[in-house]
């Protein structure tokens, strides 16, 4: 559990910092001091799951990116974006085509998209 702990604390973190929000931020929106959220970052406490999904929530991050199965990239993904960018994916070319088009986006080459899995 300390391996969880510490995994989670390490990620909330370092989204914090990815994402300019400071502890108080935390702190005020959750209703507890700064020091328990530096507690939580640290791995000392652990939020129970209703407060750790409502902090993604806030953050704008999955849980699956807080407990370090999905990687934290820099601008993090908020859980719209991500099953856009998951549908865009699994997307036929023609489908891709079209969202550029509608994104005002450049066409690809026809060879550089992979086939829809």
């Amino acid at each position: 559990m300390n391996d969880i702990k510490l995994t989670v604390g390490e990620n909330l973190r370092k989204i914090c910092k990815i994402k300019g929000i400071k502890n108080y931020q935390v702190a005020d929106y959750m209703g507890v001091t700064s020091s328990s959220v530096s507690h939580w970052f640290k791995g000392d406490n652990f939020l129970d799951i209703d407060n750790l999904y409502r902090l993604c929530q806030f953050l704008g991050v999955s849980l699956d990116q807080v407990f370090g199965l999905k990687p934290i990239i820099a601008g993090v993904l908020n859980a719209e974006e991500d099953e856009v960018l998951a549908a865009y994916r699994k997307s036929s070319p023609e489908a891709k085509d079209m969202i550029r088009r509608a994104l005002n986006l450049p066409e690809l080459k026809k060879d550089s998209l992979p086939e829809a899995k």
